[in-house]
């Protein structure tokens, strides 16, 4: 690959290594702003450190914005380590990509430390607040095909978030094909690839809750075939979008008293639900979860909490290390 500018084989990488349309939308914007950044000529097998470097840098500080245009000094916005390693993966995974295809000799990003976020904030919903939530779900509304308001399906949505440990993009994106309810001992929902972020299809069975939840469900929205189970009452053929869902979420906070924490919308209770199951084996945790990897899963998701650490402290035998 003599220049970043290589249409074909770009195009071919966005295709490769983004399954879903909005990555695959992503991953344009971040190779359209790397034309911008390092120019359309430039040959990328001279990238280097003092580049990386001073992406870095540049990205950190504001001094050029999403589309790799330098701003002007008072209008400069700095963004956080994950929206520089973000942009930065994308020019490795290219690299790499490259490299494969034997369009580079060597990865020139090879080596160089990608920005991390100290401290990230990974908040968890535990129990209490998901009853609290869920308490008040009823109450938040949406307006059906009439323009009448209607309970939202924040309640629906909040169940399945506790007891599937799914992404609430994956969840929204649910149809009624995909509701087996003969499926293990209380059914099943197939999480299809196009709608899971690592891009596979599985079939995991569910809990009695969420059974009684789509059931409850379908009662009050019926559904069949290929409509989606959280569809915009306004526009049956598209699922619910997910700001509307947030947004719910939201007005239930304020509703319940709850502070709304950073970071802490519809992952936290991925998380909730990945540290309730820390005791069980950590292959089957990621699997049910929807993890392509253990380590994100004990990373990002399983936390701590006071329950474990008391029964850590108060477990310990006596060892004798001599034979």
């Amino acid at each position: 690959m003599k220049a970043i500018e290589a249409a074909n084989s770009l195009s071919h990488f966005t295709a490769t290594n983004s399954r879903r349309a909005k990555q695959q939308v992503e991953t344009r914007r971040e190779l359209e702003m790397w034309r911008n950044v390092l120019g359309a000529k430039f040959q990328l097998e001279k990238f280097s450190m003092p580049e990386w470097t001073a992406f870095i840098r540049d990205r950190s500080s504001g001094r050029i914005d999403g589309r790799g245009v330098v701003v002007r000094m008072e209008e400069r916005r700095g963004v956080g380590n994950r929206a520089v390693a973000k942009s930065l993966k994308v020019l490795r995974h290219l690299c790499r990509f490259a490299v494969d295809h034997r369009m580079l000799d060597a990865d020139p990003t090879r080596g160089s430390e990608l920005p991390v976020v100290k401290n990230p904030k990974r908040p968890v919903a535990d129990s209490a607040r998901f009853e609290e939530l869920l308490g008040v779900a009823r109450d938040t509304e949406m307006f059906d095909a009439t323009g009448e308001r209607v309970p939202s399906y924040l309640e629906y949505l909040l169940i399945l978030a506790h007891e599937t440990g799914r992404r609430i993009s994956a969840i929204l994106h649910l149809r009624w094909s995909d509701w087996l309810p003969s499926g293990g001992q209380n059914g099943s929902l197939r999480w299809r690839a196009e709608h899971d972020k690592i891009g596979f299809e599985t079939t995991i069975p569910i809990s009695p809750r969420a059974r009684e939840a789509l059931e409850q469900l379908r009662r009050e929205h019926p559904g069949v075939g290929e409509a989606f189970l959280f569809a915009k009452l306004r526009d049956p053929s598209k699922p619910t979008p997910l700001d509307a869902a947030t947004q719910w979420l939201l007005t239930a906070e304020r509703k319940a008293g709850l502070e709304h924490e950073a970071g802490g919308a519809w992952h936290a209770f991925r998380r909730i639900w990945a540290t309730a199951r820390k005791h069980m084996p950590l292959k089957d945790v990621a699997e049910a979860g929807g993890w392509k990897d253990t380590a994100t899963l004990l990373k990002c998701y399983q936390h701590a909490d006071p329950d474990t650490l008391e029964a850590v402290v108060n477990a310990g035998q006596r060892l004798r290390m001599t034979v």
